[in-house]
């Protein structure tokens, strides 16, 4: 019968084939890399190995070595065949754009519907925060370290703006606080630490979101 040649055909599963894994988008500017043939973006990878002093490149998924990588022309053509849309909405406002996948990246980089519901996001999201350190760790630093909370610190004013670990500060290259250690500063990071740490992955994820390094 006719219906026998007939392909199913899922365009969703479809496309999550043609996401990178390491940022989980669609592909931006796609690799194929050798030896173990890993198809990841060309800005993850140079992402992922931004700390590696060696003249080398190291695939993110398996951490071997690459030996060298191409451009995967058929991931090309299909970013090229696939018809997507900005699903993007923030209160009673839409994103009315369409276009092929290959142009969905460098969109959602500029989509200021996009931008303005993670901009709301990570301002309830750094509220939160802010109000779990502030049970204890605050008035702590404040009391006891009024120094290091005024140069550093700066009452967390700076989480909606960079994109650094919450505790930075405490690794910083100051003479004064390393030869004062403090038992009770320790106590709190590992009472809180679990806590702070769910809102600080997403506060990292969504300053990634709007590329504020």
């Amino acid at each position: 019968m006719e219906e026998d040649n007939i392909i199913s055909f899922n365009g969703d599963k479809f496309l999550e084939e043609l996401k990178c894994p390491i940022c989980l988008e669609i592909f931006d500017e796609p690799i194929l890399e050798f030896p173990n043939q890993h198809i990841i973006c060309k800005k993850c990878l140079f992402k992922s190995n931004k700390v590696n002093n060696e003249n080398k490149l190291y695939c993110p998924i398996c951490r071997i070595e690459i030996q060298s990588f191409i451009t995967p022309r058929f991931i090309i053509n299909l970013l090229n065949l696939i018809e997507m849309k900005c699903l993007s909405k923030y209160k009673e406002e839409v994103c009315n754009w369409k276009g092929n996948a290959i142009d969905y990246y460098n969109h959602i980089k500029k989509c200021e519907i996009k931008k303005k519901y993670l901009l709301d996001e990570l301002v309830l999201n750094c509220n939160g925060m802010r109000e779990v350190i502030g049970k204890e760790i605050t008035p702590h630093l404040k009391s006891e370290h009024n120094e290091i909370f005024n140069t550093y610190v700066k009452d967390w004013n700076w989480l909606e703006d960079t994109n650094k670990d919450w505790k930075w500060w405490w690794w910083a290259s100051n003479e004064w606080w390393k030869n004062i250690p403090c038992v009770k500063c320790n106590e709190l990071w590992h009472k809180y630490e679990n806590e702070v740490q769910v809102y600080e992955n997403k506060r990292i994820y969504i300053l990634n979101k709007l590329q504020i390094v």
